[in-house]
């Protein structure tokens, strides 16, 4: 089974994001970018690292759990992280949403 590597990237100069973006551009210094994660948020839409997603538990009867943050990858693994905690991004018991990134403003 192939993994799907996509990056998306932000122009920095024109503070624009450029969708599907090849690792090779030569304006690299004007790029960041962000890999795709192979997940997909409840309204189907990829989720990149940088994105801010909203994570909330789906379990019946169980905790109301919610959590916010910023996608990153360490440690082999894709987290939500918001300054002093991190959670799994993937989580059997929770849908995630993406409501914005880091260089764009929040949906919420």
């Amino acid at each position: 089974m192939s993994r799907d590597i996509k990056f998306r990237a932000w122009h920095k100069n024109t503070n624009y994001m450029c969708q599907n973006v090849k690792t090779d551009l030569l304006d690299r210094d004007y790029l960041a970018f962000l890999q795709y994660t192979e997940l997909n948020d409840i309204h189907g839409n990829n989720i990149y690292e940088g994105d801010i997603v909203y994570q909330k538990s789906v379990v019946i009867d169980g905790p109301n759990i919610c959590f916010t943050g910023e996608v990153k990858f360490y440690n082999g693994s894709w987290w939500i992280n918001n300054g002093d905690n991190s959670v799994y991004l993937f989580n059997e018991n929770c849908e995630n949403e993406i409501i914005g990134n880091k260089y764009e403003s929040l949906k919420r």
